[in-house]
């Protein structure tokens, strides 16, 4: 059920998973997982916009630096103090990370005008998801999507134009990117 890859896969997989007809595991599910599934199912967390990350892996990059730096015994003070001293580190790393996306010179010039639009226009790692969507519209099937939005995984989780706005863009006459 956690894979499901839209709205119908997972109601069929549910009713499957409630026809084994064990009435402590439905009534188990029913009340710890099934009101948070927008947590652990694929497609409801794609809506939710989970920029295709479904990984933990921050939060245990997180516990290992604080671990590194108290140790087993650390008392209440001495792990608040490292608490937001690991915090502090991890902040000052993003704004460096960030400052350096915006202050550093593309020296790439893309020969098309859409893809220099892009990139000019969003950080080169929304960039490169946003191009490689553009490359696969000639592989792209009419979709149920309008000009600026579809509903697809991609978009849902992403927040950015997909194949499928771009291929509506294009059938409609409009530019593909703007």
């Amino acid at each position: 059920m956690c894979y499901a890859q839209n709205e119908k896969d997972f109601v069929d997989l549910e009713n499957k998973f409630l026809d084994l007809g064990c009435p402590s595991l439905t009534e188990y599910y029913e009340k710890n997982w099934r009101p948070i599934s927008n947590e652990w199912v694929k497609c409801f967390k794609a809506k939710s916009g989970d920029f295709l990350n479904s990984t933990n892996n921050r939060l245990e990059s997180f516990n290992s630096k604080l671990k590194s730096l108290l140790g087993h015994r650390s008392s209440l003070n001495e792990f608040v103090r490292g608490f937001f001293t690991v915090l502090s580190a991890i902040r000052s790393e993003r704004d460096k990370a960030a400052a350096d996306e915006f202050l550093k010179s593309k020296t790439l010039v893309p020969e098309n005008t859409t893809v220099a639009a892009i990139r000019s226009h969003l950080t080169s790692y929304a960039a490169d998801f946003v191009c490689q969507e553009l490359a696969a519209v000639s592989k792209t099937v009419v979709r149920n999507s309008t000009n600026t939005s579809c509903d697809c995984c991609f978009h849902q989780s992403m927040r950015l134009p997909c194949r499928h706005i771009f291929l509506t863009r294009s059938l409609a006459g409009l530019s593909i990117y703007d």
